[in-house]
């Protein structure tokens, strides 16, 4: 264990000697795929979110089971009504070799409208600005001690009118999960976790005649501890616990600027495994834009669902259907405009267990 975090700080290290200027900050730090993770707070280093790993703690892939699909759609961003995030992917967990897995994750900018030159003025043409991240995820655990996960990640930007540019980054975290309480009616269980994105603090590289410029990622620490109990009666309801609750603490920290310090806050109330209400809040420190805020914060809240077909009708697939949902309105990043349209986030979650 002690070696492994001395890992984690010493990579950590590296990240510190460039600045991340709100590079692709939409991506970075605009929707998350798991409407439940946007609801609770938007805690990503958790273990609230198992699949879309393209924006959470990649260790958590390990909490995963079986096979599964899914698919989140995100709209809109501030004045970018036209922009659509959309994620998807697959997973696969073998027990015996750990778990996999694949994102997807399109920003979509809708049609964008340029200017060729001084030949053609008033006649501007138009093309569709995408960036896109491919992740691929490895997660284990060591002898039960702790799970760990990697990510690599392929980042696309197509946002210019006439070439696309590329680059990787790289992200790592870990996981532990302490059993405190567990009988017949009680479990109680805490879990700690850490993360880094970006460990290799990495670049975009957009070359020009004169002189090329790089746009560094953020390196993103964080960390965040839960604690999550489960009532069960097996009189009363056998397939599942009666109700549970979670309360989590994140804090977020970047290591190569001095912005967006972060402290989060999410809670989730279940009922029968069923139906989910979720409530979170979150306090970021802010990117000095003209007009900005030194910081802003947000309550955020959700509700989801998850039905296990297998539960209803035992002669059906050992299938889990998880749909989430978010309808809020963002925070204000600036001080001359108190609100904006909400915007909605829905994810739906596919998952074939093996007997």
């Amino acid at each position: 264990m002690k070696k492994i975090m001395m890992l984690v700080f010493l990579l950590a290290g590296s990240a510190v000697a460039q600045n991340y200027e709100e590079s692709a900050v939409e991506i970075f730090f605009g929707r998350l795929a798991s409407a439940r993770t946007e609801a609770m707070g938007r805690i990503v280093t958790l273990d609230y979110d198992s699949y879309f790993v393209s924006n959470s703690n990649p260790a958590n892939l390990i909490n995963s089971s079986g096979v599964a699909l899914f698919y989140s759609h995100s709209s809109p961003f501030y004045l970018a009504k036209d922009l659509n995030y959309h994620f998807a992917g697959a997973t696969y967990n073998s027990n015996k070799y750990g778990a996999f897995g694949f994102n997807v994750a399109v920003i979509d900018y809708g049609m964008i409208s340029y200017y060729t030159g001084a030949n053609y003025p008033d006649l501007p043409l138009k093309y569709r600005g995408i960036r896109t991240i491919y992740t691929v995820t490895y997660a284990n655990g060591i002898n039960g001690l702790l799970n760990y996960g990697v990510s690599g990640n392929l980042f696309v930007d197509g946002i210019s009118p006439d070439k696309n540019y590329q680059s990787t980054f790289f992200e790592i975290g870990i996981s532990r999960s302490f059993t405190l309480i567990n009988n017949s009616n009680i479990n109680y269980n805490l879990i700690a976790a850490t993360q880094i994105k970006n460990v290799f603090n990495q670049a975009m590289e957009y070359p020009s005649d004169y002189l090329s410029q790089k746009e560094y990622f953020p390196s993103i620490f964080r960390f965040g501890m839960s604690n999550s109990i489960q009532y069960s009666d097996q009189s009363l309801y056998p397939k599942a616990y009666l109700v549970g609750f979670i309360l989590g603490f994140e804090y977020q920290d970047l290591l190569n600027s001095q912005y967006r310090t972060a402290f989060k806050i999410g809670s989730e109330l279940s009922l029968l495994d069923i139906l989910f209400f979720r409530a979170g809040f979150y306090n970021e420190k802010q990117v000095m834009y003209v007009n900005s805020k030194d910081k802003f914060e947000s309550f955020t809240y959700g509700f989801g669902v998850k039905i296990k077909l297998e539960d209803f009708l035992p002669s059906l697939l050992p299938l889990t259907i998880q749909l989430d949902y978010v309808n809020m309105e963002p925070p204000s990043y600036v001080t001359d405009i108190k609100h904006w349209q909400n915007f909605n986030t829905i994810n739906i979650i596919l998952n074939y267990r093996f007997n």
